[in-house]
């Protein structure tokens, strides 16, 4: 019987590019043949497509993973194994270059950062002064995205915003930032889309009101949906870069999220011990609408759902703990204890997605342990 290593090199190139990311990685140690297959210049590309083309494969069912921040500033993994009911967590060895940051949001292991360069104060610094950082913490590239001019807009900007996604079916990735001056009634709109340039696209104006929410917007479904205040909803279409306002408005508190791949809405108790989880669904006649779809009771202080899972369950996390909690029963299950608070999680998945590949020119490699630089 032959040995795996005297297949042809396209045979091997074809069996690797179908195993989940973290088996590739481990190929790569094994010897030099497997690693110069893995390194050949299309290898990323073919791995990607396949494992983008059909996400829940074999090789990844059951895996819910997500990264996350932890207080003191350490970027952390998170992965849950719905089959077996256990996780893993773990501190990421790319190490953000500032201690304020938050996680924009992460599609097809692309994590954004929006954290606060070290060249600012806290004194000086605003919502202005934050910018984007995208990495990929397997290939260990990342980039950093021009700030605003600090000699026009430093004094000027009252508030920013910005938000990442994925456009799935022009392979883009975007982030959108959203700022306003002191006394405007407008805000200005800037997408940065990778590989395209290295400078923001102005995508216009729109109107915004003083009761605007200053949380970063969520981005659903090739929407980014903004809190645009006193229950008005506007969704911005990334792939055709233009607004909608939705007719369906909410009418109190409430945290935007994702959810089941839909935008949700919890609202807490005042003992920040329940919530009821509202999920944005289009109705048959093209509508849409809030739906109340279940309750978290009786649990540590402000729970956050993270996922439904194929049990009938929700994973979910509040202060330092993970739970699991069974609707049926409305009871709740302790599976860990971080030790820190981690906040936010976002969905992720671990792939070979690469920064160079776009055409980012300005792209680092990060060696283990070193910071992105600013």
């Amino acid at each position: 019987m032959g040995k795996f290593s005297d297949l042809p090199a396209e045979i091997m190139l074809d069996i690797f590019t179908r195993l989940p990311t973290e088996s590739v990685l481990d190929c790569k140690s094994v010897s030099k043949s497997w690693r110069n297959v893995i390194h050949h210049r299309s290898f990323s590309h073919m791995h990607s497509n396949i494992l983008l083309s059909n996400p829940k494969s074999v090789a990844d069912s059951g895996k819910l993973r997500f990264v996350c921040k932890m207080v003191g500033g350490s970027l952390c993994y998170l992965e849950y194994d719905d089959e077996v009911s256990s996780y893993r967590f773990k501190k990421l060895e790319l190490s953000p270059p500032f201690n304020l940051y938050s996680i924009l949001g992460s599609y097809n292991s692309l994590v954004c950062i929006n954290g606060l360069p070290s060249h600012y104060t806290m004194d000086e610094s605003s919502t202005a002064s934050y910018v984007a950082y995208i990495c990929n913490p397997i290939t260990r590239e990342s980039i950093t995205l021009p700030e605003l001019d600090r000699s026009t807009y430093y004094h000027l900007v009252w508030f920013m915003s910005s938000v990442f996604g994925y456009v799935a079916s022009t392979n883009e990735y975007k982030v959108v930032r959203l700022y306003t001056f002191w006394r405007s009634e407008f805000a200005n709109i800037e997408v940065y889309t990778l590989g395209i340039g290295k400078l923001w696209r102005n995508a216009g104006k729109i109107k915004v009101s003083d009761s605007m929410s200053r949380r970063h917007a969520v981005f659903v479904d090739g929407f980014l949906y903004w809190n645009f205040g006193n229950g008005r909803m506007q969704a911005f279409d990334l792939d055709n870069g233009v607004f909608v306002e939705l007719n369906e408005c909410w009418n109190g508190h409430f945290w935007g999220g994702v959810l089941g791949g839909h935008y949700s809405g919890t609202r807490y108790s005042k003992d920040g011990k329940s919530v009821d989880v509202w999920l944005l669904k289009k109705k048959e006649d093209e509508s849409i609408s809030y739906s109340k779809e279940f309750s978290l009771i009786n649990m540590d202080s402000y729970p956050t759902p993270l996922s439904l899972t194929s049990n009938g369950t929700v994973l979910c996390y509040s202060d330092t703990k993970l739970h699991l909690h069974d609707l049926k029963s409305s009871s709740s299950k302790v599976l860990g204890d971080f030790g820190r608070r981690i906040h936010p999680a976002v969905p992720h998945m671990n792939t070979l997605v690469s920064l160079k590949a776009f055409g980012e020119e300005t792209t680092e490699t990060l060696k283990p342990g070193e910071a992105i630089k600013t």
